[in-house]
C-alpha cells in the first residue's frame, strides 16, 4: 500500500492508493493553527478507518511545498518517524505548484500567510516562483490551490504518471521555502 499526506497547506490531506496507484481512500482536514497537535490523530483515525498500519506502507507521497513552513515540517517530522522504524520504504516528492497545476493554466498561486502568495508562471523555459501580494483571484490563468477542485483522478494520474520525483534517501530532501 501507498500513502500520500499533504500538510503544506491549511488543509490535511491523507490518501491511501493501492499497488495499481488508485485511491481507495481520500480525505481533507481543514485545520487552523493546529495542524501539529492534531495531525498525527488524524492520521491514526484514517489509518483505523481503513485497517492498515505503517507496517503495510511501503511507499509514501507527499508535498515539498512551497506552503506552510510549519506545515512542511510536519510531514517530514512524521516521514521521518515512520523512516527510523521502518526500513526500505520509498518517497516520492511534488512542488505544490506541479501538484496543483492545471490543464491550460498558465499560474498557479499558493497562499501563505494573510494576502500574500507564491505564485508560479509556467513556461518552456522557466520554472521559477515569486511572492506577490493581494493577488486578483479571478483570472482565468489562474490554478487556485485549493483542494475543492481536486479529486482522486487527479491524484491517480499524478502518480500513474511519474509526476512525483522519487527520493533517494529522505534527508537528502528539500523542501521549498519562500523568501520574502
Amino acid at each position: 500500500m501507498k500513502l500520500f499526506i499533504d500538510t503544506s497547506n491549511s488543509i490535511l490531506v491523507f490518501s491511501l492508493i493501492n499497488s495499481d496507484d488508485n485511491v481507495e481512500d481520500f480525505i481533507a482536514y481543514k485545520v487552523n493553527k493546529n495542524a501539529t497537535v492534531i495531525s498525527i490523530d488524524l492520521l491514526k483515525a484514517f489509518m483505523k478507518k481503513n485497517k492498515f498500519s505503517f507496517v503495510d506502507i511501503d511507499t509514501y507521497y507527499f508535498i515539498i511545498g512551497p506552503g506552510s513552513f510549519t506545515g512542511i515540517r510536519i510531514v517530514l517530522n512524521i516521514l521521518g518517524s515512520i523512516n527510523l522504524v521502518y526500513k526500505n520504504l520509498n518517497f516520492y516528492t511534488i512542488s505544490s505548484f506541479d501538484f496543483f497545476k492545471e490543464k491550460n493554466k498558465k499560474f498557479v498561486y499558493v497562499p501563505f500567510g494573510k494576502n500574500k502568495f507564491y505564485l508560479k508562471k509556467y513556461s518552456f523555459f522557466k520554472r521559477n516562483f515569486k511572492i506577490v501580494k493581494n493577488i486578483e483571484k479571478k483570472n482565468k490563468n489562474l490554478s487556485v490551490v485549493a483542494y475543492k477542485n481536486f479529486n482522486e483522478n487527479k491524484l491517480e494520474y499524478l502518480i500513474k504518471n511519474k509526476k512525483f520525483k522519487k527520493l533517494k534517501s529522505l534527508d537528502k530532501v528539500k523542501l521549498i521555502y519562500g523568501v520574502k
